[in-house]
């Protein structure tokens, strides 16, 4: 239905124009509005108090008693420009929701946001809340995943039951603004301008969810390889430890079956290269004259074997010191030398690896190890 004065869209049952103001109701209506007033050519003729009859020659003179007066438009409506007003919101308000404006406005649960949730916020445009609530999702994936289903349930029971009084709150908000920052009071123009707004938007909508999709799978699937790696390197880690304090063991059991005296004091072991049978192992020993000597064994396919013993280290090096040493016995003292050093190294080795912080240790394989007197002897 249109104004019949100016061409303005009305909606249904609206009689006046919010534009130029023309009632356009029916034509019986109409004329039963038109207080015509029809003035007599010929004078009216009252009697006075004494019977005198007074003579009114122009209709100027004529004054209609206050009880006589109609106003037009009383007829149907006490609040006319209250109505046009709301009716004018109702335009702006129709145009902004767009599809399923009736369900929107005129039903409590909705029920494509408690099927769709959070896709449907980001739907209708309200991105903020929609990626808040992806973020949300999210988070719970990759640290709570036992959390997703009763947060998915909890997210759509709201969604059904206030997604249509938040819309709306949030569409007559945006309305005011639109109707404050419009340059145009026309209402053409605003409605076209609350039609661009509001409504809907589905690319949008998708091309946000493929992005948490993604990023969801990209971000689960790194943590798979992180835990994996630390799995491997947990695994790894208690694997050498274990070999290195069980070879160390049966180390001192060799030294002890052979004759070899002294108390052990301290044992270090490392590993070399990927394969779980090649190890070194070495054991400090105190003699009964409080001199520590060092026992080195080497393991590989065959076992373990006592590769080579620093108990006369002393000996040679007082024979150095006196001018006494032969050669023979220079290269053994420096292959004990060697062994000493060996050990210090691995033992800094393993102290430098329990400096780290625990973050790096886990993901870090380990090599050398120290076992103390009581780890041995357990």
């Amino acid at each position: 239905m249109v104004c019949r004065n100016c061409g303005n869209q009305l909606i249904e049952n609206e009689k006046f124009c919010t534009v130029c103001g023309h009632y356009n109701g029916d034509e019986e209506e109409n004329q039963n509005n038109d207080m015509d007033i029809t003035i007599p050519k010929e004078p009216i003729g009252m009697v006075n108090n004494e019977n005198e009859l007074i003579n009114i020659d122009t209709a100027n003179d004529i004054q209609t008693p206050p009880d006589l007066l109609i106003n037009i438009n009383d007829t149907n409506n006490n609040h006319p420009e209250t109505e046009m007003n709301e009716n004018r919101y109702d335009r702006l308000l129709e145009a902004y929701v767009g599809e399923d404006y009736q369900e929107i406005v005129r039903k409590k649960i909705n029920l494509y946001a408690f099927i769709f949730n959070l896709f449907y916020f980001l739907y209708r445009k309200m991105y903020i809340i929609g990626i808040i609530g992806l973020s949300i999702l999210w988070i719970l994936a990759i640290k709570y995943p036992i959390l997703i289903i009763p947060y998915i349930i909890i997210v759509a029971i709201i969604s059904g039951v206030l997604f249509n009084p938040i819309y709306l709150k949030i569409a007559k908000i945006k309305i005011n603004n639109l109707k404050k920052n419009s340059p145009s009071d026309d209402d053409f123009e605003l409605i076209e301008i609350c039609r661009k707004k509001g409504g809907v938007n589905v690319v949008i909508a998708l091309l946000i969810y493929l992005v948490f999709i993604i990023s969801i799978i990209g971000t689960l699937f790194s943590f798979r390889l992180f835990f994996n790696g630390k799995g491997k390197y947990w695994d790894e880690n208690n694997n050498n430890r274990a070999n290195c304090r069980y070879l160390s063991r049966n180390s001192l059991f060799y030294a002890r079956n052979n004759g070899i005296s002294g108390e052990i004091e301290e044992s270090v072991c490392k590993k070399f290269g990927t394969d779980d049978q090649y190890f070194d192992v070495y054991l400090k020993m105190k003699s009964i004259d409080g001199s520590f000597s060092y026992l080195y064994f080497s393991s590989g396919n065959e076992g373990i074997d006592l590769t080579n013993n620093t108990e006369k280290k002393n000996a040679l090096e007082n024979k150095r010191m006196n001018g006494t040493i032969t050669e023979e016995e220079k290269k053994q003292l420096e292959e004990y030398e060697q062994i000493e050093s060996n050990y210090k190294k691995i033992k800094t080795d393993s102290e430098k690896y329990e400096q780290l912080p625990s973050k790096i240790q886990k993901n870090t394989e380990r090599s050398s190890y120290v076992f103390s007197k009581e780890e041995l002897l357990k």
